[in-house]
């Protein structure tokens, strides 16, 4: 023990000096601690006992490392200390205890950003295994020497980091280690026989981030500067219909007589092996009160109304006495696949939930439940896996799931209407949170936030918006390093407004302009459904006037190649644009076919993705 103890004092020393000469921002210290299952898979003879066969013996480790930064992706890592590998083999009619100890030193590489998590690594390196003191002891006789050999191992793994504080920080990990080679292969006349081991490991690392003493005084961080935290815009950009970006110069406002049909989607999506809604696209605004929700209050955004499909629904069955709704429950056949159950049970939620809060006759809902739907999105991938935990309805009146529609005879659009922020942090440093705002004078239009690395940001703007004066749009980017850096950018959009009063004066011409979505297209499919025709019939085709000019845009989910999409989402916009020729001969009609190129809607969630396999539809008229 004092040799070890010898050993253990130089490691510390040689660590410290060497840290001394090297800390840095990008360098730090700590300890970490594991237990660990021994995996021992021996063939060893004992005092002519046979001890054969595979043994499995929790024992622990822990030690100390040094981290050094190299970038965001990769950090080099040494580490050293006691790894205890011992065991209890019995052999049925006997038992040996193997008491062995390593002084462990492991060169690793910690490789960030490989997965888009923050602050997730993947551990790779080598376990170099240095005997100290082993010893056996047969039946729990006096311990003997036990000679053991050199331990190679090769270390994989996985971590995540969480900062406590500016320079503290703690990681859970585990690991598996895999060894190269025997430690026991050996003979002798008291034992004899090999003896090699696996651990998995699983603990905590306690690390210290050394920092400049010209950043920390009296524990208040200051901002190191333009080198330690860069921050503006890369670009701020607006998507015209045909998915083309240019680049941002002004926001036109003008006043229209406005219609805008929003589809439906008769789905509400489920978290995995969840009995209810996912929360991120399902809001319940009836639950716990009731008689509050009402159609009209809906905000002009399809996937905030689709957010309130359930609500949707009951307001409308409570209206309409005589219809029935089923109610499908389905699930992903995946994960889920093992708990038949499940479906029926996402189904009879939502049933009850109508119920409830809008006394509905239980007789008037029907439930049922499948596995994989009949209309299925891709099972191949995780958006389409997450498309298929679901509820559908069905109803016996089509008005039940008909369209919203939204009109105006004074509505102030924007033009550009979809715009793109492609802020930029850069830090040494990672980056702890991060925020958009969008002003017009005091107003606070919208606000983005985010945690890690930024991205780029789109604004919808929603018909009405925007103030109907000329009052410019102002956009601010802030963020914030783990170690309280802050900086802030800023910009700023003029606007121009034209009021129907303005157009007459300055004799501009006028029209009015209507938006139609299709409700919707199957995954991967361009055929148009029994009832898109009855929408196009119902409300496109009165719309298109003698002097209307109409443009059909083509769109599809992010599902895919981008080559294919954009293929698909053509064949979408031309199925309309053959129905609109067959009806209306002399119409004057343009196809765009947009595809993946233009996200209309938020693709990470499963009702964006449904509403982007969508064709949109402009008609518009001047006015005479």
């Amino acid at each position: 023990m004092a040799i070890l103890g010898k050993r253990v004092l130089l490691f510390l020393s040689l660590l410290l000096i060497g840290n001394s000469a090297f800390a840095q921002n990008n360098s730090s210290l700590g300890f970490w601690g594991n237990g660990a299952l021994n995996m021992h898979n021996h063939d060893l003879m004992i005092n002519t006992t046979k001890f054969n066969g595979n043994t499995n013996y929790l024992n622990g480790a822990f030690g100390f490392h040094y981290n050094y930064k190299i970038n965001d992706m990769f950090v080099l890592s040494g580490r050293a200390g006691l790894n205890f590998l011992g065991a209890n083999l019995d052999s049925g009619t006997s038992q040996v205890d193997l008491s062995m100890m390593n002084l462990e030193l492991t060169p690793a590489v910690q490789v960030y950003n490989l997965i888009p998590v923050n602050n997730l690594y993947l551990l790779g390196g080598l376990e170099i295994g240095l005997p100290i003191g082993n010893t056996y002891a047969f039946n729990s006789a006096a311990t003997n020497d036990l000679s053991t050999k050199l331990r190679v191992g090769l270390a994989l793994g996985v971590g995540y980091d969480y900062q406590l504080n500016n320079n503290w920080s703690i990681s859970p990990e585990v690991s598996f280690r895999f060894g190269l080679n025997d430690v026991i292969n050996y003979t002798s006349t008291a034992y004899s026989g090999t003896d090699g081991i696996d651990q998995i490991r699983f603990g905590v690392n306690i690390t210290y981030h050394f920092k400049d003493e010209e950043v920390i005084k009296d524990n208040v961080i200051k901002d190191e500067g333009p080198a330690d935290l860069k921050i503006g815009f890369g670009e701020v950009k607006y998507y015209d219909n045909a998915g083309k970006s240019y680049p941002l110069e002004k926001v036109k406002l003008e006043d229209f007589q406005y219609t805008e049909q929003f589809p439906l989607v008769p789905y509400v999506f489920f978290d995995e092996n969840s009995e209810k809604p996912n929360t991120k696209t399902t809001i319940l605004a009836q639950e716990p009160k009731t008689g509050e929700f009402t159609i009209k209050t809906l905000e002009p955004d399809a996937v905030l109304i689709n957010n309130k499909t359930l609500d949707i629904i009951g307001s409308r069955l409570k209206e309409s006495t005589n219809s029935e709704l089923t109610i499908t429950g389905t699930n992903d056949n995946k994960a889920e696949k093992k708990d038949k159950s499940l479906s029926l049970k996402r189904a009879e939620w939502a049933k009850d939930y109508l119920v409830k809060n809008y006394e509905i006759n239980p007789d008037r809902i029907n439930v049922k439940s499948i596995g994989l739907p009949e209309k299925a999105s891709s099972s191949n991938v995780e958006d389409g896996i997450e498309e298929n935990r679901r509820i559908e309805f069905s109803s016996s009146n089509p008005k039940i799931l008909e369209p919203i529609i939204m009109q105006s005879e004074n509505q102030r659009l924007a033009s550009p209407n979809l715009i793109e922020f492609v802020p930029i942090a850069e830090s040494k440093d990672s980056l702890a949170k991060w925020k958009l705002e969008i002003y017009q004078g005091s107003k606070l239009l919208r606000e983005f936030e985010g945690t890690g690395n930024s991205k780029p940001l789109q604004w919808v703007i929603y018909p009405n918006e925007l103030m109907n004066k000329q009052v410019p749009v102002d956009y601010t980017f802030t963020a914030e390093t783990y170690r309280g850096v802050k900086k802030s950018a800023n910009g700023t959009v003029p606007t121009e407004y034209y009021s129907i009063s303005r157009k007459k004066s300055e004799e501009l011409p006028d029209k009015s302009i209507s938006k139609y979505s299709l409700m919707l297209f199957d995954f991967d499919k361009y055929e148009i459904s029994e009832k898109d025709m009855a929408i196009i019939n119902e409300y496109i085709i009165p719309a298109i006037k003698y002097n209307s000019s109409v443009q059909i845009f083509g769109y599809t989910d992010r599902i895919g190649e981008d080559k294919y999409n954009k293929k698909l989402a053509t064949q979408r916009a031309e199925a309309v644009r053959d129905l609109l020729k067959s009806k209306i001969k002399t119409a004057n009609i343009e196809v765009i076919g947009v595809g993946e190129g233009n996200f209309i809607f938020d693709n990470d969630l499963p009702t964006g993705r449904q509403l982007s396999r969508t064709v949109q539809v402009y008609v518009s008229t001047p006015k005479n």
